[in-house]
């Protein structure tokens, strides 16, 4: 790869570098990657293997019995990954033709076991679509209370993601072999680096990542520091819960449950006020409604969480800090429908689910400025 001049943060002097810097946010839902001076790819973290890629363009191109002229193209946002000889259907190929697609929800695991590296492979792909060769250092997030629970997840991570990885890649940009090096890894706090980016120096403040599975409450002292009492992670109240109740009162209505496409299809038709049609006994809407209820639901299990983590003498929730910056995907749900209560301002972002991405690749520009990158052991 050819040197790049990165856009530099704050935290960097203007300098070239022939290896790219990169943040990767792998969430359960969704999974971005960024270099601080691109669009930001994003992919739901939906893997299946064991599907033939071929057999699904033979199918397409016997639709209708003729040939399609646009057959043996994937569609876009379809990607496919061949890696030490195992095919791998990412993303939204993933949960539309995979047999035993997964997001590995709630499996710890799932940052070491290689999900997460196929979820690299993939996005470092759509990051440089014309790239066969990308070396590149990486800073990535685990939530607060895995960090806390299993420190040593951080050399997990770091070996399972450093080093050389060969592999084909199959998208709309046609098909092409790829070698991704990375040469360093820094795993990090999630939440709280955005925090660092984003905020402001000298003053009290907290940050709520609401994610897929977990939300990750932050909180930083007026030097700076992460307070740990204030400082956590709860489960079941990110936006794939909100996803679960609203299939549990579709299949209360209908008699069966909504697959992950239909669900991913109603959520972000909710955000830009339409309704999704689902298709069963005839087309069937999702009312805004049903929504708005499982919005409200998950936020009152925050108000819940955040009254013990970040609760005052007087009652009040936060209130002795300056602001709270709200981020991940789920702000947005909550943003349109406010039900977590803090007494104190709530800052939004225009794209909060490509906070940490973006926050991570600024603090690989800081890391590689004062050359502190821990040591690589693959």
């Amino acid at each position: 790869m050819n040197a790049t001049t990165i856009q530099r943060s704050p935290w960097a002097r203007p300098i070239s570098l022939p290896t790219v810097l990169l943040g990767g946010d792998f969430g359960n839902a969704t999974a971005l990657l960024s270099n601080s001076g691109a669009a930001t790819p994003q992919i739901p973290s939906y893997i299946s293997t064991g599907d033939d890629l071929g057999g699904l363009i033979a199918t397409r191109l016997g639709a209708g019995g003729s040939a399609n002229p646009t057959a043996g193209q994937l569609n876009v946002g379809e990607i496919v990954i061949f890696h030490e000889n195992m095919t791998y259907f990412v993303g939204e190929l993933a949960i539309a033709e995979g047999h035993s697609a997964t997001a590995a929800i709630g499996d710890s695991s799932r940052y070491h076991n290689g999900h997460t590296l196929i979820l690299l492979l993939a996005l470092a792909s759509q990051l440089y679509p014309t790239e066969t060769q990308i070396t590149a250092k990486l800073v990535t997030g685990v939530p607060p209370k895995l960090l806390k629970e299993q420190p040593q997840i951080k050399q997990q991570i770091a070996r399972s993601l450093g080093g050389e990885h060969s592999y084909i890649v199959h998208d709309t940009h046609g098909t092409r072999a790829i070698k991704l090096t990375i040469t360093g890894v820094q795993v990090v706090m999630e939440g709280v680096i955005a925090l660092a980016a984003l905020g402001e120096s000298g003053r009290p403040m907290g940050v709520l990542d609401i994610g897929g599975h977990s939300v990750d409450p932050g909180w930083f002292d007026a030097n700076g520091r992460v307070v740990d009492a204030r400082t956590g992670s709860m489960t079941g109240a990110g936006t794939d819960r909100i996803g679960e109740l609203v299939s549990q009162e579709f299949r209360k209505q209908h008699g069966r449950a909504l697959t992950p496409a239909e669900i991913q299809d109603v959520l972000h038709s909710y955000l830009y006020g339409m309704q999704a049609a689902v298709y069963h006994r005839g087309a069937q809407t999702v009312p805004a409604a049903w929504i708005e209820h499982a919005i409200a639901t998950t936020g009152k299990q925050v108000n819940t969480y955040l009254s013990q983590l970040w609760g005052n003498s007087d009652g009040s929730t936060a209130a002795d800090g300056a602001f709270v910056l709200m981020i991940g995907g789920g702000a947005r749900y909550h943003h349109l429908h406010p039900t977590i209560k803090i007494d104190t301002e709530i800052r939004h972002i225009d794209k909060p689910e490509g906070a940490n991405a973006l926050s991570y690749a600024m603090f690989a520009d800081r890391v590689e400025q004062r050359q502190a990158w821990p040591r690589l052991e693959v």
